[in-house]
C-alpha cells in the first residue's frame, strides 16, 4: 500500500526555524520594490511622520507602510482591509513589511495623509519603469523577444508622450479616489 508525503505536525515545536529570507528568491519583484523605497527621500517628497515624535506612541515608518502600498498597487489590492491581511498571510508581504502588522485603519490614515505624496510616487515609479525598459516595446513569447513594429501607437511625438503621462496622472487620481471607497 502507498504512502503519502505528510507536512510537517502542527504541534512540533520546530527548534532552528529558517529565516523569511531564505523563502524570497533573489529575483523576486518585491526586492525591487524595497530597494526603490528604500532609495526615496520621503521627508522631500511631503510624506508626513518622517521624524518620530518624542510624545506618544511611535508610528510605523512610512518607508514601510509604502512599501505595502506599492505591493497593493501593483497587484490590484486596494482595500485596506485585504492589505492589513496580506501582512499576516502572505509570505511576500511578511518579508516586505519585516513581519509588521499594521490595522487597516492604521493603512487607511497613511493613505489619507499622504494622497499627493503617493501621487508623487506613483507617478516617478511609472517613469523609472519605463526608462529602465520594463514598460516598453518587446515581447516574448517561449523565451524569444521580438521587436514590435513602429505603428502609428508606437510613434511617440512630445505630444503624445505628454497626453500619456497626462493619462497616467489621471489614472493614479481614479485609483486613489478608488482606495477612498475603502476607508471607513
Amino acid at each position: 500500500m502507498g504512502r503519502y508525503i505528510k507536512g510537517t505536525d502542527r504541534n512540533q515545536l520546530v527548534l532552528f526555524g529558517d529565516y523569511i529570507e531564505d523563502r524570497i528568491s533573489e529575483d523576486n519583484e518585491i526586492r525591487v520594490i524595497d530597494m526603490y523605497v528604500e532609495s526615496l527621500e520621503l521627508e522631500k517628497m511631503g510624506f508626513k511622520k518622517t521624524r518620530v515624535n518624542i510624545k506618544g506612541r511611535n508610528p510605523y515608518d512610512p518607508k514601510d507602510m509604502l512599501r505595502l502600498y506599492i505591493y497593493g498597487y501593483k497587484h490590484g489590492i486596494r482595500s485596506s482591509r485585504k492589505l492589513s491581511w496580506l501582512c499576516s498571510t502572505n509570505i511576500e508581504v511578511m518579508w516586505l513589511m519585516r513581519e509588521l502588522r499594521p490595522d487597516f485603519r492604521t493603512i487607511s490614515d497613511f493613505r489619507k495623509e499622504n494622497r499627493n505624496s503617493l501621487k508623487k510616487v506613483f507617478k516617478d515609479m511609472v517613469m523609472l519603469c519605463t526608462e529602465m525598459g520594463m514598460v516598453g516595446n518587446e515581447y516574448s513569447q517561449d523565451g524569444v523577444k521580438i521587436e514590435a513594429v513602429n505603428s502609428k501607437e508606437r510613434n511617440y511625438t512630445l505630444n503624445k508622450v505628454d497626453e500619456r503621462i497626462k493619462r497616467i496622472e489621471k489614472k493614479i487620481e481614479e485609483y486613489l479616489k478608488e482606495l477612498e471607497k475603502y476607508t471607513l
